[in-house]
């Protein structure tokens, strides 16, 4: 306790001298100290080092007809000798701009059906000098050389599935399939990602309470793994072609679906119920709807669901009655 107390003692004597000329001698040595030290970092800035700097790229000017298909790099590392203050100003201070390499002149060789090129880098040194302002040595650039690998764009055209999701007021109904205006879109790219698609779809679109015909824009849904595919257009516009319907019913009379076999069911004609959009109610007729029963191959079996075999197209089917017959075979050719 002692010895630590003797300790706070001596530092106070440091930090608080009482000693006037002690006091002065302290203030003195602090400040030849700092000014030592300003000194020193002054000399130590002056002298010249190499340092390094990276810089993105920007790949412009692509040859006509050809995308690349390799990702070459995409940053430049220069080594750059200059004093210590041009350094931290490169490094810290200086907003860095994209390095522009144009690519329109590359001497392409054809391999296959692709083309490659390399592009040495020491070839825009002097332009990468004067587009960064560099009054220091630029000693080199890393990598040396680019290499680049295109193919010819290739296109084709697949067709547009809309993708919607739909709820209707009443008894509207879609009385048609939802188009899309076009129907089919160009794709373009590499002929290996071309070959593996067959269609795209709409982004989902959710409908609701319609009453009546619509129609909605809807931006093309990129399919997964398709970089460097492009889409035209990229937005298509969906008709939906809601109408009111009507419900009405007919009565039918039941036949097997195999023509070998006659039958006999119980009862012999099933009532449907129907709906049909109003503008087509009157061109329905008793014989356009077809109903029928397969015979099972079990002999136990005495029971089978009635089976719709044709019905108009835009026609919609809600209700059979009854939904199972009962049957027996009269005959079996």
């Amino acid at each position: 306790m002692k010895y630590e107390t003797t300790i706070i003692g001596q530092l106070q004597k440091v930090i608080r001298p009482k000693d006037e000329r002690f006091r002065h001698k302290l203030y003195v040595f602090l400040i030849c100290l700092f000014i030592s030290i300003f000194l020193w970092f002054l000399i130590a800035l002056s002298k010249e080092s190499v340092s390094t700097l990276d810089y993105p790229i920007d790949y412009t000017n692509l040859p006509d007809g050809l995308m690349l298909v390799n990702h070459p790099d995409s940053v430049l590392t220069f080594r750059v000798a200059s004093g210590g203050f041009e350094m931290i100003t490169l490094k810290y201070l200086t907003r860095r701009k994209p390095i522009e390499i144009d690519l329109k002149n590359l001497n392409l060789e054809k391999r296959g059906d692709n083309f490659s090129a390399s592009f040495n880098t020491s070839r825009i040194s002097q332009e990468i000098v004067d587009q960064n302002n560099f009054t220091e040595e630029l000693v080199s650039v890393n990598p040396e050389n680019l290499f680049f690998k295109f193919e010819a764009i290739a296109g084709k055209k697949v067709p547009v599935i809309p993708d919607v999701s739909l709820s209707f007021q009443g008894l509207y109904r879609l009385a048609d399939s939802v188009s899309s205006v076009p129907d089919s879109v160009l794709v373009t790219g590499s002929k290996n990602m071309l070959d593996k698609i067959s269609f795209v779809k709409t982004v989902n679109k959710q409908v609701n309470n319609i009453d009546g015909p619509v129609k909605i824009m809807s931006d093309i849904e990129v399919p997964d793994n398709s970089a460097g595919l492009n889409f035209f257009p990229d937005l298509v516009e969906l008709t939906i072609n809601a109408e009111k319907f009507t419900e009405a019913t007919v009565d039918i009379v039941l036949q097997p679906i195999d023509k070998n076999v006659t039958v006999k069911t119980f009862p012999e004609m099933v009532k449907i119920t129907y709906l049909v959009p109003l503008k087509d109610y009157s061109r329905i007729k008793p014989e356009m709807f077809r109903a029928g029963i397969n015979i099972p191959h079990e002999s136990s079996v005495s029971q089978v669901p009635v089976e719709i075999i044709e019905k108009p197209s835009f026609t919609e089917i809600i209700k059979i009655e009854p939904a199972i017959v009962e049957f027996f075979v009269l005959s079996d050719d």
